[in-house]
């Protein structure tokens, strides 16, 4: 997969890129609608009952997504391709896409509490 800077295109643009990603790398488990297959669901009511009883932040989604995926080689992405994996769950899910890059290190993303 060839590596985009996702830093240089616009959010509309971003928004495609992240589901490219996370169609290549997550959907096979995941599900094309994040409805889950052999993993589980990251969207609607299944993805928040699990959100909530952890009380997961967009940082830690993306810590547990950065460290454990995907199942068959952990930590195989670039940064950039976790990030976009991350915000493509929060956008289905409701979260709308920020003006800016998801990153974790950004003010908006530490602690902020997933709720869907």
């Amino acid at each position: 997969m060839e590596l985009i800077d996702i830093d240089e295109i616009d959010s509309i643009t971003r928004s495609t890129v992240w589901a490219s990603v996370y169609s290549q790398s997550c959907a096979s488990c995941h599900g094309i609608q994040l409805e889950g297959v052999t993993g589980p669901a990251l969207k609607g009511s299944n993805f928040g009952v699990l959100a909530n009883a952890q009380m997961m932040t967009a940082d830690m989604l993306l810590d547990v997504i950065a460290g454990t995926m995907p199942e068959s080689d952990p930590g195989t992405l670039k940064t950039e391709e976790y990030n976009a994996v991350t915000s493509y769950i929060l956008q289905q899910n409701g979260y709308p896409a920020g003006a800016t890059p998801f990153a974790r290190d950004a003010p908006s993303v530490k602690g902020a509490r997933i709720t869907p």
